[in-house]
């Protein structure tokens, strides 16, 4: 489903999207075996990565770094342009879901931080296998209601 952005017309490679939803999916299932600590450590990297991504400094984000040298180095992808805007957006949801899991995890309200990794995991799992991004979607039903 292709979204479009009435308002932007920059562009991001959506390989690269993709393999970084991928790598935090990655991130995701494994702070299921993480000490506390380090969960808590990851969710605060993912909390300042969304961040960078969300406020446009995606040239210092390591994950969208890494993931372009996967798409283009090593697997030779050519870039598929998509709109930002839509992603932008879902890095900003990206970087509250980063967040809320940090303070659930610094208050060790384990359940809470299951089911909120969990229901993370799930929306990087659609974007990276389905190239399904909710976040885009909520962001094109926003703009239809304008």
């Amino acid at each position: 489903m292709q979204y479009t952005c009435p308002i932007s017309d920059t562009h991001v490679d959506e390989h690269v999207v993709r393999i970084n939803a991928f790598t935090v999916l990655l991130l995701l299932l494994g702070s299921f075996t993480m000490t506390e600590t380090w969960r808590t450590a990851l969710f605060l990297f993912l909390s300042l990565d969304y961040f960078l991504k969300w406020r446009k400094y995606i040239q210092y984000s390591s994950l969208a770094r890494i993931s372009k040298f996967i798409a283009h180095t090593i697997l030779h992808w050519k870039a598929k342009a998509i709109d930002f805007e839509p992603k932008r957006f879902a890095a900003m949801l990206g970087f509250f879901l980063s967040l809320a899991l940090s303070a659930l995890s610094l208050l060790h309200l384990s359940p809470a931080v299951t089911i909120l990794t969990s229901l993370f995991a799930l929306l990087a799992f659609l974007e990276s296998v389905f190239n399904t991004c909710v976040g885009c979607i909520l962001y094109s039903l926003i703009q239809k209601m304008r």
